[in-house]
């Protein structure tokens, strides 16, 4: 499935330093290794709790800037995640997923010492 990832300046460069840093080859890629890594280490609460999903500004106002290639078992475990951690209202499953995925580019920056569990 394809969606397009909206994210704020700051994930962007976030997201940008990491696809250096880790020599990723496109930020889709690096999407896709912080998507794999959060999904398959027990982590969720500590990505998704209750003080990583609540908004802190912009959300609404983040920009689509990443097209993203992910399986429909994938698409659906993040919307999942988002049921589960958000009780903002969101208009689309790509607005939901980029939500999630603002998270977890959140989570890394702020633990980047997990980062060398990402590949």
């Amino acid at each position: 499935m394809e969606l397009e990832v909206s994210l704020k300046i700051h994930q962007e460069d976030v997201l940008s330093s990491f696809t250096e840093k880790f020599q990723f080859k496109s930020q889709e890629e690096t999407i896709l290794a912080l998507i794999q890594n959060s999904l398959a280490h027990d982590k969720r609460e500590d990505i998704f709790g209750e003080d990583n999903m609540q908004c802190s500004s912009g959300c609404f106002n983040a920009e689509p800037c990443v097209k993203l290639h992910v399986k429909p078992e994938i698409f659906n475990e993040l919307l999942e995640i988002f049921a589960s951690y958000v009780s903002e209202d969101y208009d689309s499953d790509a607005e939901r997923i980029s939500k999630t995925i603002r998270c977890m580019i959140e989570y890394y920056d702020q633990h980047q010492n997990e980062m060398k569990n990402v590949s």
